[in-house]
């Protein structure tokens, strides 16, 4: 009688596929991870910018608190600049996504950008401000009292890489004089 000890040829095969599908799983599995965690640190970089952005802004004084030049628009949805309309002397901006406020343009003494680039060493982006004005529903604006009652400060920050494009963080907080 003959001792059968070892694998045969067949036995090998399944066991080297078997093999080669594990680690095809696994480095799915990771390249999907990385790819997350890639995503999740632009998305926290960017809400840190933003953060950072509208406090700098908030720190202007009010009546300096308006943009120095029109925003431009754009036709891409996942551009902040998006929700801009208008021209001339009548713009306005929906930093909901649907409410359209009026945009503050004060070309002589206004001081916030309405556009910058920024970086942090490995990542990039831009910081899209946005100054509107925004009427207290509580308050009666009349000839006597025709000014906004308060103003709304929108900083919309993008983060480039990535794998799909995702939608800016946007950090909005209303001031009153």
């Amino acid at each position: 009688m003959q001792d059968e000890a070892g694998f045969t040829l067949v036995e090998l095969m399944m066991a080297a596929m078997v093999a080669a599908i594990g680690v095809g799983a696994l480095t799915t599995v990771l390249i999907g991870s990385r790819q997350l965690t890639n995503d999740a640190e632009r998305g926290g970089a960017a809400a840190q910018v933003a953060q950072r952005e509208l406090e700098r802004t908030l720190a202007i004084p009010y009546a300096n608190l308006a943009m120095g030049q029109a925003p431009s628009t754009s036709s891409d949805p996942l551009d902040p600049r998006f929700h801009v309309a208008g021209g001339g002397s009548g713009w306005t901006f929906k930093w909901n996504g649907t409410t359209a406020a009026p945009v503050l343009i004060d070309t002589a003494a206004g001081q916030v950008d309405a556009a910058s680039g920024w970086a942090d060493g490995r990542l990039t982006g831009t910081i899209h401000r946005f100054v509107t004005s925004y009427d207290d529903p509580s308050v009666v604006n009349n000839a006597s009292n025709p000014l906004p009652d308060a103003k709304r400060v929108t900083v919309a920050v993008t983060a480039n890489g990535g794998e799909q494009r995702r939608k800016p963080v946007q950090l909005t907080s209303v001031v009153f004089p």
